[in-house]
């Protein structure tokens, strides 16, 4: 018995012992397990680090790096872009590694991809029978699937809009616009958020967002087939980023570096010239410095391949050498965009001015002596200017023409006595420096000036005092100072110049300190009188030579010289100093310090105020406050009760008098306005007197009997009656002027709302007409709070226009001045001549602008000058406001113009001609006929075109030998676009703006004037027939990107161009402009679409009823040019490729209006990448034979090598070498691809 008990006591300890020991064998297995787990998740992370050590390697300097990415042509992995780990000795089991799920469907296929990718060995060392041996440890494999040019299906899918119909069209104000039914995408509607509001309700969470490719087929489960599951993989993708910025190679090298990103623009925000102009040109921009092109937008480095512009630049900048002569021409270019950008959105219809100092910065304003932009706004431009001179051999004197008028001149008389010039008016006087070049002792002495107006002392150019801070004497010339202030007839205008001479003449000369006051000269000092020559309009020109090869005054004063006289403005007068007190020796040049003063009326004494012309609405009627022409229009009528229209007839009361501009107010038939031939104008021939007031009555008329035609007068009656005027009408009648509340009432029964007849007349939500417009809206039915009251019954505008408005317009046609006397045939000693000027002008925004949006005053200063056989020379000035009696519909737009030439007076030239002698000096030439100055005004008196900016005058001609017998000469200048035109002769690139007649201006002759000038008849700068011209002042902020292809360009007759209709057009075109600016807050966006996708669908998608040809050819065209290795590097450039819009060149406002549908929904920046990563921990093992690949010769496996029975057809047998662990990982990159910067933005461990 005691035996028994120990045996099952020892038994039991046995047992216990058995179990001790399975237990710990298992948890020495677990322990391994885990640890093979651990090795292998650290070498599935290693295999990401070492995807982005790729990526960061390989992809840099590569936009769209999936262009170099396997793409097979046919099998399972056919449409997936992909990049593989590559290892060709090791390919056994790679099908398995690299194949993933979403579900039961493939999204990387268990198939063969391609025969190098492989295995990535991971190697370690063990001591194998005390020698440490390098063994296999592991290995890992991966796939870099490119998903960089796909749709993100979160961002362009919203509730209250379908993916597999269009409710709206495609303005490109958002991504929510691309369908994914466009892209092949089948239940496109099951993308939708689970909250929609229309259509079929989708499966995305409400408030989220699809998170991956997996959380799409979860939902979607079981109805995604494989076949649509493919179609997704290829075309969409959850993921989107994208940051509101641009490359600016700010260094020219054609790389991305360091620093050359840049903000975009909001361009919907206002900004001003100066934040455009930078935007353009970047942070370098000193005209001086050569590098300053560099960091330049790529936009304007790609103006230097239009053809025009190049044309322009050699020709405006021809003293300028490269590459300082293209960094200035772009600049001017960027510049006058600017300012157009500014015209196109700003609220008012003045043209912005602006010019560019040396510095390359942008002002506001003009300067003489640089480049001066004038913007393009929605107003009227001149056209064409001619101007006329006639001669007559003349018997007896002319009488001699009044004094001018204070009132309406514009030329300031003025005496040159004792060294001052002395204004005989009011004036407002600048001071030029033209130039100043005094060298002695070796160097440039320092010249300081100061002006002294009256008892005014100014310092223009900095404290005369300091040499250095002040001096004019130097290469930066001519400056400007407008002295800010208004002085009265009789002030003089004196000049002292102060000259500076070093203290020792080894100084360098960089210091106030060390100059000293060598001599002041003051024009006004009777000492100085001999050291000072002043000259005005007319005068010989100075002819001294300058001193020791300095420059000569003459040629500081060349723009103010014509045939060998001094041509300036009659308001003008320069100051010519010498330094030296021998006025007898060669050092007296006169050219020390030249300095022009220039006058501009001041104010004069003002009229009695004019009372502003306004109108008063009370109870009904509209009181005008001055006297008006009238205009009725009748906008619509719609009425319909018991199955059909009614009639309805109107009358006006004016005053007393009642008046029926349609038709008699009692005959339904004949005078009807409820039909559909409206609007319909009735405009009255007289002009009203003030304070007399308007009303309008209708009247509505029904049927006698429902069953007559209503064919005839009697078949009607009265049905109601509404008078505005009248108490018991008050409810009944609207009456609305500018800025009042939009009628927010529905029609009737399916009617057309009042709205929708007024719907010209709205803008910003408010109603936009002129001041002296009202709309009278009627209403039928006598209970206004009824659902058919909705006052469309009748509409009726009426327009009071005030009088002066009209007179000043030029309108209605004038009489001929009362000089324009004819020329007298006989001959005899004397001659007279006079001027004549006609103008013409264009508004190339619209018809019938003479009514809408009438012009002021045109203005031409002019000057002629006549010599004669016996010596005698008469100069001419003339200033005129041209009146424009005749208006044409041309081109689109409007065109006015002079009826005929508006002559001044005869000028007399006594003793011209002596016919006692042999042979008889008997004749004269017209030595001078220059056109000064033109400004145009609009109705409000702003300066809406004024030319030229420079400081100089226009153009002139002369004649071309002699005349003995009476003639006539005709000179004209026409602007090939009125909107731009702000050039002078002067200017080298006049001639790129102008076209002028005679051609040659030295060869004037009589001529009938049909040959030189054809005032009336537009010949050039009608924007409506020429090509890439849709220009368009919206006066409101730009909303969509395509906007920018309306605003006018830096060339005439030309917006500016975002498509091109041929393969030579793409060159120089100006879509590159797109890629600067944005329209949305913020500098992130999601959802765009990277428009170097090479995916078919996408870009169908994307095009879809956003192109003027069909979205299959836009796609292969692009993929075409993709093909041929063309990488876009800013959203513009896709739009320049010939192909993507269409071929007519005149279809530019459907092609821009189709780039504003896309620019704003692609990028070039964003980069996507799936990584599918494989890591196995393996056991290496070495000495067991094995037969492999259908081999008979045995192999032996070895250390440092992974050994696999396999199948003859490459499928394993057996792992030799045991696989002890596999983690599967996948992974989401961005990456930006001019950056090179890389993020993991999901990850996700599939199988372990």
């Amino acid at each position: 018995m005691t035996l028994l008990i120990t045996l099952g006591f020892l038994s039991v300890l046995m047992m216990l012992a058995l179990t001790f020991i399975l237990a710990s064998r298992t948890e020495r297995k677990a322990a391994g397990a885990n640890a093979d787990l651990v090795r292998t998740r650290l070498l599935a992370e290693s295999a990401i680090e070492r995807v982005k050590a790729q990526m960061q390697s390989e992809f840099q300097g590569k936009v769209y790096p999936a262009d170099s990415f396997f793409n097979a042509a046919s099998g399972l992995w056919q449409g997936r872009r992909c990049l593989p780990s590559c290892n060709g000795a090791d390919t056994a089991g790679i099908q398995d590694a690299l194949a993933s799920t979403s579900g039961e469907l493939q999204y990387t296929p268990n198939a063969p991809l391609h025969s190098s990718a492989g295995w990535v060995p991971i190697h370690s060392t063990r001591s194998i029978n005390g020698v440490d041996r390098r063994v296999l440890m592991g290995r890992y494999s991966y796939v870099i699937m490119d998903d960089s040019g796909k749709i993100d299906p979160s961002s362009v899918v919203d509730v209250s809009s379908t993916e597999d119909t269009r409710s709206t069209p495609r303005t490109g104000a958002s991504v929510t616009e691309i369908n994914l039914s466009d892209a092949g995408i089948a239940n496109a509607n099951k993308f939708r958020p689970n909250t929609a509001t229309c259509g079929e309700v989708g499966l995305m969470p409400a408030d989220a967002r699809w998170f991956s490719l997996a959380h799409m087929v979860r939902a979607m489960k079981p109805d995604l087939s494989q076949s649509q599951f493919n179609q997704i993989v290829n075309n969409l993708y959850p993921f989107s980023s994208d940051v509101e910025k641009f490359w600016r190679d700010a260094n020219g090298n054609g790389t991305w570096d360091e620093g050359e990103d840049a903000d975009r623009l909001n361009i919907a925000a206002a900004p001003t010239m100066e934040q455009i102009y930078n935007t353009f040109v970047g942070a370098t921009r000193a005209g001086d410095d050569a590098a300053a092109g560099a960091d330049d937008c790529a936009w304007l480095k790609d103006v230097d391949n239009d053809g025009w512009f190049q044309d322009w630049k050699n020709t405006a900048l021809a003293s300028v050498a490269e590459p300082l002569r293209t960094v200035q021409a772009r600049q001017f270019i960027a510049a006058q965009v600017a300012a157009n950008m500014v015209d196109y959105a700003d609220i008012d219809s003045v043209p912005t001015r602006a010019y560019l100092d040396t510095g390359g910065n942008i002002h506001e304003g003009s300067y003489a002596g640089t480049f001066n932009i004038q913007g393009a706004e929605k107003t009227w431009g001149v056209s064409e200017i001619a101007l006329k001179v006639e001669a007559d051999q003349y018997t007896t004197a002319v009488v001699a023409p009044p004094p001018p008028d204070p009132a309406t001149d514009d030329v300031v008389t003025f005496d040159l006595t004792n060294g001052a010039t002395v204004p005989t008016e009011n004036f407002k006087p600048s001071i030029t420096v033209l130039g100043s070049d005094l060298v002695n002792w070796g160097y440039r002495q320092k010249v300081t000036v100061q002006v002294v107006v009256g008892g005014d002392t100014y310092e223009p150019f900095g404290p005369s005092t300091q040499a250095v801070t002040a001096n004019v004497g130097d290469d930066a010339n001519p400056r400007t100072f407008e002295i800010p202030k208004e002085y009265a007839a009789g002030t003089s205008i004196a000049i002292r110049i102060k000259y500076w001479k070093k203290t020792s003449t080894s100084l360098s000369g960089t210091q106030n300190s060390h100059w000293t006051n060598e001599m002041t000269t003051y024009s006004t000092d009777a000492s100085a009188q001999c050291r000072i020559r002043l000259l005005r309009d007319g005068d010989n020109i100075p002819n001294v030579p300058g001193f020791q090869n300095q420059t000569d005054a003459a040629y500081y004063v060349a723009n103010y010289v014509n045939n060998n006289k001094m041509s300036m403005t009659v308001n003008q007068s320069i100051f010519l100093f010498e330094h030296t007190s021998d006025l007898g020796g060669a050092g007296a040049d006169f050219q020390d310090a030249v300095c022009l003063i220039t006058l501009v009326p001041g104010t004069p004494t003002p009229p009695p105020p004019v009372p502003v012309y306004d109108f008063t609405i009370t109870n009904g009627t509209s009181v005008p406050t001055g006297r008006f022409f009238l205009t009725v229009k009748c906008l619509g009528s719609n009425l319909v009760n018991w199955g059909y229209r009614q009639p309805c007839t109107v009358k006006v009361k004016v005053g007393s008098t009642w008046y029926e501009p349609w038709g008699s107010y009692t005959t339904p038939v004949g005078s009807n306005v409820g039909d559909d031939n409206n609007p319909r104008t009735y405009s009255f021939p007289d002009a009203f007197p003030e304070n007399t007031p308007v009303s309008v009555q209708v009247k509505f008329w029904k049927k006698v009997r429902t069953t007559y035609s209503g064919a005839l007068n009697s078949h009607w009656t009265t049905s109601r009656e509404v008078y505005s005027a009248l108490s018991s009408d008050f409810n009944r009648t609207y009456v609305l002027r500018n800025n009042s509340p939009v009628p927010n009432v529905a029609g009737f029964q399916n009617q057309a709302s009042a709205k929708e007849y007024v719907k010209d007349y709205i803008s910003g939500g408010l109603m936009k007409m002129a001041d002296d417009e009202a709309i009278y809206l009627f209403e039928h039915t006598t209970d206004p709070t009824s659902s058919g009251a909705d006052f469309q019954d009748a509409i009726v505008l009426v327009s009071m226009v005030d009088e002066m408005k009209i007179l000043n317009a030029g309108l209605p046609p004038v009489a001929p001045p009362p000089n324009a006397t004819p020329s007298d045939p006989a001959q005899g000693n004397a001659l007279r001549f006079r001027v004549g000027l006609k103008g013409e002008i264009f508004f190339p925004y619209g018809t019938n602008a003479n009514t809408t949006t009438p012009p002021g005053t045109l203005t031409v200063a002019c000057t002629a000058e006549v010599n004669t056989a016996t010596g005698e020379t008469k100069r001419v000035p003339m200033t005129s406001t041209i009146a424009l009696a005749q208006a044409t519909n041309v081109a689109g737009g409007t065109m006015m113009s002079s009826a005929d030439f508006d002559c001044g007076d005869w000028v007399e030239v006594p003793n011209a001609f002596n016919y006692s002698v042999n042979p008889p000096l008997n004749w004269y030439t017209v030595s001078l006929l220059q056109i000064d100055s033109i400004t145009l005004k609009d109705n409000y008196g702003n300066t809406v075109d004024s030319f030229p900016g420079n400081g100089s005058f226009f153009c002139n001609w002369s004649q071309g030998g002699t005349s003995t017998d009476d003639a006539s000469m005709y000179v004209s200048a026409k602007s090939y676009d009125p909107l731009m035109n702000d050039r002078s002769v002067t200017d080298p690139d006049f001639f790129k703006y102008w076209s002028i007649s005679p051609a040659d201006r030295t060869q004037v002759a009589a001529t009938a004037e049909a040959l030189t000038a054809d005032v009336g008849t537009l010949t050039y700068g009608g924007y409506a027939g020429a090509d890439y011209c849709d220009i368009q002042v919206k006066n409101n902020p730009i909303l969509r990107l395509g906007e920018i292809g309306r605003i006018h360009s830096y060339q005439p007759l030309r917006s500016v161009r975002l498509w091109a209709a041929s393969t030579a057009d793409e060159q120089g075109s100006d879509t590159a402009i797109l890629d600067v600016f944005r329209t949305a807050p913020g500098l992130e966006r999601r959802g765009k679409v990277n428009i170097n996708t090479l995916e078919p669908a996408v870009l169908q998608a994307l095009f879809a009823d956003a192109s003027t040809t069909s979205a299959s050819t836009v796609a292969s065209t692009i993929l075409g040019r993709r093909a041929a290795g063309t990488v876009f590097t800013n959203i513009g450039q896709v739009f320049a490729i010939n192909g993507v819009g269409g071929s007519s060149k005149g279809n530019d406002w459907a092609e821009e209006d189709a780039v504003g549908k896309v620019a704003e929904l692609i990028t070039c920046r964003q980069n996507y990448f799936t990584v599918i990563a494989c890591a196995q921990a393996v056991k290496d093992i070495a000495g067991i034979p094995y037969t492999t690949l259908g081999e008979t010769t045995p192999r032996v496996a070895a250390y440092d090598q992974m050994d696999v029975k396999q199948n003859p057809d490459g499928t394993v047998d057996k792992y030799i070498d045991r696989i002890l662990a596999e983690q599967k990982m996948q992974i989401v990159v961005y990456r930006d691809a001019f950056s090179n910067r890389i993020k993991v933005e999901r990850i996700e461990y599939l199988t372990e």
